[in-house]
This record gives structure tokens, C-alpha cells and sequence, in this order.
């Protein structure tokens, strides 16, 4: 009787711990260890390799004639922006835009986005060269 009763309270312990964990996997509050993939285009894109403070700056990037494009610049500090244009019979999407004081120097982002497709470059602005 002893011997059933500690099989028993076993098999009972071992369900209600596998139940726990199987609801523990299945709960959406429960952060997934599996990354968010987001759509990656691999674009061809016509960038300087740097940027001055206070200058002009042009960045393009190919695309089919008439595809619309869209370029979000993440400076290393203030306002993003985000600016749509649409693909010339030359076949690139072009921006022109000064790159503002309040940018500061580091490292900007450049996400150029084309049919839902995102592609991110880095560019390194200085003070001065």
C-alpha cells in the first residue's frame, strides 16, 4: 500500500511538471529564445564612405524604373527622417539632403526600403575631415 501510494504521488508530481512546461512553452507572454526575422534586400546602393557636418549629402540607390523607394537616415542623435522618391528611367532612387549640425558626429543608419524589402548602411559623419 506504501509503495502504491509513492508511485502514485510520483506519477501525479511528474504529470503536473510536465503540464507546467508544456504551458509554459504555449503562453504568448513568454518571450520566444527564436529571433524576429524582418524582410532583408540585399540593394545595390551608391553611398560616400563619410559626411561632413553642415554639408550635402546625395545617396542613391537601384531600383527598376518607376519602383518607389524609401529612405529612413537614423542620425547619431535628433530627428529621423524618412523620405519616399521613385526610380528614374536611369534606374536609381536619389536623395539630397544637408546633414544638420544638430546631427552631431558618430555613425548614422541608412534603411533603404524597396517592395517591402529593408537594406541598412552605415555612414560616418565627422566635424571635419
Amino acid at each position: 500500500m506504501k509503495k502504491t501510494k509513492i508511485i502514485l504521488s510520483t506519477t501525479l508530481l511528474i504529470t503536473l511538471i510536465i503540464f507546467l512546461i508544456q504551458n509554459r512553452n504555449n503562453d504568448p507572454s513568454t518571450p520566444s529564445s527564436e529571433p524576429t526575422l524582418s524582410p532583408y534586400g540585399d540593394f545595390n546602393v551608391h553611398i560616400p564612405q563619410k559626411a561632413l557636418l553642415k554639408n550635402y549629402i546625395n545617396v542613391a540607390v537601384e531600383a527598376e524604373p518607376g519602383t518607389e523607394c524609401t529612405l529612413t537616415y537614423v542620425p547619431p542623435m535628433g530627428e529621423s527622417m524618412q523620405m519616399e522618391t521613385t526610380a528614374k528611367s536611369n534606374g536609381l532612387c536619389e536623395w539630397r539632403w544637408q546633414i544638420a549640425e544638430s546631427d552631431t558626429q558618430g555613425h548614422a543608419r541608412l534603411i533603404f526600403t524597396i517592395n517591402g524589402l529593408s537594406d541598412t548602411h552605415f555612414l560616418q559623419i565627422f566635424n571635419e575631415f
